[in-house]
């Protein structure tokens, strides 16, 4: 019975888990934990950046929104404006060819009258 239980059990060495660095290795250790804090700074920073970056953009993208908005409003106004003033050239038009007419029927029934009166007057 001793012998199965000896049998059973097998000797190993134990390995240790703690590991002894030289101070080459601990110099790569730090350049690289220097390395790594030097990066997250600047992954942080970019990301700030890129935050304002975002922010200014949807600014602009608002100014550029009320700025077109703007813009439609003038044009709006122009277009009606053009049209006011197409009528009124219009109408400006019509009242010319109006006094012209009139100015042709005046001077027409001035001369006939004219004539009348020198012809009665000769008569």
């Amino acid at each position: 019975m001793i012998w199965t239980a000896s049998y059973a059990q097998v000797q190993k060495n134990p390995k240790d888990t703690i590991r002894c660095y030289g101070l080459t290795e601990l110099r790569d250790i730090a350049a690289t934990l220097v390395y790594a804090k030097t990066c997250d700074t600047l992954l942080l920073n970019a990301k700030n950046m890129l935050a304002n970056r975002d922010s200014m953009i949807k600014q602009k993208d608002f100014e550029i929104s009320k700025q077109s908005s703007q813009l439609l409003f003038k044009d709006n106004i122009i277009g009606l404006k053009d049209e006011e003033i197409t009528s009124l050239t219009k109408s400006l038009n019509t009242a010319n060819k109006h006094k012209k007419l009139l100015f042709a029927g005046w001077g027409s029934t001035s001369f006939v009258l004219t004539g009348f009166i020198i012809y009665f007057a000769i008569k």
